[in-house]
């Protein structure tokens, strides 16, 4: 996920049947779909020159309350999203099965669902009961922030948190993340009235100007 993300994509659509487990035990992201770009011209292209996909807003149980909205102004092409679906996800595999929000058994109990995840009012109580469920309750909490701008903002803060049970990051993933040229040579706003708009730095930086 933190690859995809880095490469400038969201998978939109994030759940267990998309994650397959290789023979040496690596997970593999599977059903680019309804995959969407960070970078609205991008998008634009992609919607312009494909079929545009049957499935447009992810599965219900691990949709964001953005996506379930349809807000606007690109917060639905953010890495948030994907994060969203991720604490989903965790809670499922720490709870082996259980949903956050509530189990549901008919799409008639999904509306009350998406309430309780608009409120962020998720089952912590069970969670703790589950060996690491405790740790887990921290990062599955932050995951569930029904204000996407209180998430984690990527999956490299997800993985930093996640170091007291997975261990350390991979030096190589690290370095890959904090080794980003500095140099800003273009701004895209995604957010707000601008949406969309692109600005080329280097036609104001001028003079050794920062």
């Amino acid at each position: 996920l933190h690859a995809l993300h880095t490469a400038g994509k969201i998978h939109r659509d994030l759940k267990p049947d998309n994650v397959l487990i290789r023979s040496n035990g690596k997970a593999a992201l599977t059903d680019f779909g309804v995959i969407g770009e960070m970078d609205k011209s991008k998008r634009s292209k992609l919607l312009f020159w494909s079929n545009r996909p049957k499935q447009l807003h992810g599965t219900p149980v691990y949709m964001a309350p953005e996506m379930y909205k349809r807000e606007k102004g690109g917060v639905t092409y953010l890495p948030t999203i994907d994060i969203w679906s991720f604490g989903v996800m965790m809670y499922e595999v720490v709870t082996e099965g259980d949903l956050p929000f509530g189990n549901i058994k008919s799409e008639l109990e999904f509306p009350d669902y998406m309430e309780r995840a608009k409120k962020g009012e998720w089952n912590k109580m069970k969670i703790n009961s589950f060996p690491n469920g405790k740790d887990w309750a921290v990062i599955i909490d932050k995951c569930l922030a029904p204000d996407y701008r209180n998430r984690y903002q990527s999956a490299f803060e997800v993985l930093q948190d996640m170091k007291p049970m997975i261990g350390n990051v991979t030096s190589r993933m690290e370095q890959e993340y904090l080794s980003r040229s500095t140099a800003i040579s273009r701004l895209s706003i995604t957010q707000g009235e601008d949406w969309g708009i692109g600005y080329n730095l280097k036609n104001y930086l001028k003079n050794g100007g920062r």
